[in-house]
């Protein structure tokens, strides 16, 4: 008879375990919003997805995430107008914005950092990459890197 010790690790009494820090992904498709928050199933974060910039720039409001990856193309409000408006808001300045561009649609780069995108990645994503690049952004300086 082979005896099997389980050890559980557990909070003292009355303790929480720390919130996960909020990333916002506003994305139009729900496939594309899908693959992130299955690609940071393991990750430290509490994903919570949006399909349009207005309700992005609402998520990112109530929640002041630690990170917004943004899709360029969305409706209503597009990536750029949702950095525009979050750089003119100083309690939300600091939230690096992360872009996400198709590869074969047209993109200003200088208006994007000039409205305070902190960095922008071409779709089709690849997972190990979006997870290192959300980190980097999230562990750098609050101050945006323009």
């Amino acid at each position: 008879m082979h005896t099997i010790a389980v050890v559980v690790m557990a909070l003292p009494m009355g303790s929480v375990a720390p919130p996960k820090p909020v990333m916002i992904v506003a994305h139009q498709s729900a496939t594309i919003q899908q693959v992130v928050a299955l690609t940071f199933a393991d990750e430290p974060f509490d994903v919570r997805s949006v399909g349009d910039g207005d309700a992005a720039l609402s998520a990112i409001r109530s929640s002041k995430p630690a990170i917004a990856v943004v899709s360029t193309n969305l409706p209503k409000q597009d990536g750029i107008q949702i950095c525009e408006a979050m750089s003119k808001d100083p309690t939300l300045r600091k939230i690096p914005v992360l872009l996400l561009k198709y590869e074969h649609v047209s993109f200003d780069a200088d208006r994007a950092t000039r409205a305070g995108c902190t960095s922008v990645l071409v779709l089709p994503l690849k997972p190990q990459e979006l997870i290192a690049k959300v980190k980097e952004l999230v562990a750098a300086d609050p101050g945006k890197s323009k």
